[in-house]
């Protein structure tokens, strides 16, 4: 499977982020609880991450 991109949400629906990167560079975030939602060549998936 190969990552085309992915895009980041706070959990109010904003976009934070988005990207082709293979790492996300989360250092930049507050803490919290974020949405990514990953696309591939062969669909798409969808986490609830939490940063500290």
């Amino acid at each position: 499977m190969q990552l085309e991109n992915y895009t980041v949400y706070n959990l109010s629906g904003q976009k934070i982020a988005k990207g082709i990167e293979t790492e996300i560079e989360t250092t930049t975030f507050s803490s919290g609880i974020y949405i990514i939602n990953l696309n591939f060549d062969r669909g798409s998936v969808v986490k609830k991450v939490v940063i500290k």
